[in-house]
């Protein structure tokens, strides 16, 4: 049988997109890791599929997996990328969506044509809920790297993310370090290992490292917790212009300690594979 997908980009990050809703597709590790190939497949970072809701208060359910089909959590601009292609494939005709997804519950607003915006709801600070070994919880932990060690924050948005602050970020060594910290035993799990340099109170420039990916050309989440960390210590205001190498996304902090992400998301292609 052949469905339609749709190929959206995000700041270097690039997305095969599937509707559930109107077709019936159920996701297959094997078919996924097959798409996923650059040379011989449709190619991509993650694969994102727009399923039916499953509380009746929601619009759509999201969900991400990685080039190998495995089934991942939160992913920010898979969720933007989700947002633009509810609304390209006219599944609502409302700009405000509200979408389940495998961590909780987020809003997007999708009225502009091509930046979306999602608020992904709450950070987490508790080590506990992160799989993280401390004594308490702090606003910075010294982690075992080099002689010295290194200050980190760390935060969930849900994956585990380690917040290092960079003095100078093009510099930094942020595969030598991010591949050591994510391997550190403190974590039950590989935490994303994000580097930022605070330009001023409303920027900042971000590089961020992914174990299974090495360093990527962004990250949404990771712009998310860099920014709340930021905040956390009293060094950035809301919103924040978060300045990647592959391009540039706001986040801002809203009155209820949520936190909202906002990037142009781009369409590449349409098409149809066999499933």
């Amino acid at each position: 049988m052949l469905v339609h997908f749709s190929k959206m980009e995000c700041l270097g990050q690039d997305f095969m997109v599937m509707d559930a809703v109107t077709e019936k597709i159920f996701p297959v590790p094997e078919k996924i890791s097959k798409w996923a190939r650059r040379c011989t497949g449709v190619g991509f970072s993650e694969f994102a599929l727009v399923e039916p809701p499953y509380d009746p208060d929601t619009d759509f359910y999201f969900r991400v997996f990685g080039a190998s089909g495995q089934e991942r959590p939160l992913s920010g601009h898979a969720s933007l990328a989700m947002g633009r292609f509810v609304r390209d494939r006219r599944l609502i005709n409302r700009s405000r969506i509200r979408a389940g997804y495998n961590g909780g519950l987020m809003t997007l607003d999708v009225s502009d044509e091509n930046e979306i915006s999602a608020n992904l709801g709450l950070p987490v600070f508790d080590p506990s809920r992160l799989g993280f070994k401390t004594k308490k919880q702090e606003k910075t932990y010294i982690l075992e790297y080099g002689k010295k060690g290194v200050l980190v924050s760390v935060i969930g948005f849900p994956d585990v993310h380690v917040i290092v602050e960079s003095c100078d970020l093009e510099k930094a060594d942020a595969a030598g370090m991010g591949q050591a910290l994510a391997a550190l035993d403190r974590f039950s799990g590989a935490p994303q290992v994000d580097f930022m340099e605070v330009i001023n109170r409303h920027e900042l420039s971000l590089r961020s490292y992914r174990q299974e990916k090495g360093e990527c050309p962004s990250s949404g989440t990771g712009a998310a917790v860099s920014a709340v960390a930021g905040f956390m210590h009293d060094i950035l205001d809301s919103p924040v212009k978060i300045v990647s190498r592959s391009g540039t996304e706001e986040v801002r902090r809203n009155n209820d300690g949520s936190v909202s992400l906002t990037a142009r998301v781009n369409f590449v292609f349409s098409g149809m594979v066999e499933i």
